[in-house]
């Protein structure tokens, strides 16, 4: 009997714990393919004042697809990608080191719609996200989270149970070579934007209950066990 209780107890631990792990697990759910057009310019940067600037898409065709398995949507669907992020000047958000450079405090919004414009498939806004490349090449930038945050909506799937949202966007053959002119990211253009969106699952209600639940099985079992230790 008592081997069977403590196969039980231990059981219930192991279930418990393994909801508990699955309860917020970062996921990555759209990936953006390459957009289409290569050697057409799809993406901007406009400089302004000192150590300022504007990163800008502008309706590109892409093909987004939520690749998750709860929210798969098969081939996915070709959409229009408009994107905005501005970094302010003069607080120093352009920094260089080893070749390299970053332009932080980019905040703005990004939206991907049908080809229609009628329908979101997925939106958002960030803050404190990051355009970075290596200056003297005509290679490829990003764009990522870097301390930032972001929030997402759609019209499409579910994201009620997604927390810690974050984006990563890619771009290649800038043009021209990325360089700094007095304190100051210069001018480029850039084509082919791909990228990915992610964030935390957390459970969804049904899931916390089980996983209370648990809990309270294994220390239900604990507990017996030591009764039937007293009285041994």
């Amino acid at each position: 009997m008592r081997a069977i209780t403590k196969i039980l107890a231990t059981s219930a631990v192991a279930l418990t714990m393994g909801l508990a792990a699955s309860a917020a697990n970062a996921m990555t759910f759209v990936n953006v393919a390459g957009s289409t057009g290569n050697g057409t310019d799809q993406i901007s940067w406009t400089k302004t004042a000192v150590g300022g600037g504007t990163l800008a898409i502008n309706a590109v065709t892409t093909h987004i697809n939520f690749d998750d398995s709860v929210w798969n949507d098969g081939a996915g669907e070709d959409a229009l990608l408009t994107f905005t992020g501005t970094s302010d000047a003069g607080v120093g958000n352009l920094t260089t080191s080893g070749g390299n450079f970053t332009q932080a405090g980019l905040h703005g919004t990004f939206k991907f719609t049908n080809l229609a414009g009628t329908v979101t498939y997925l939106a958002g806004s960030f803050s404190d996200y990051w355009l970075q490349g290596t200056l003297g090449q005509t290679g490829s930038g990003n764009v990522t989270s870097g301390p930032g945050t972001a929030n997402f909506t759609s019209d499409v799937v579910d994201l009620s149970y997604v927390t810690g949202d974050s984006a990563q966007f890619g771009f290649t053959l800038a043009h021209p070579a990325f360089s700094v002119t007095s304190g100051t990211l210069n001018n480029f253009k850039g084509n082919s934007v791909s990228g990915s969106f992610g964030g935390i699952a957390v459970p969804e209600p049904a899931t916390w209950a089980l996983m209370i639940a648990g809990f309270g099985g294994a220390g239900a079992m604990i507990r017996s066990r030591r009764r039937q230790a007293v009285a041994a």
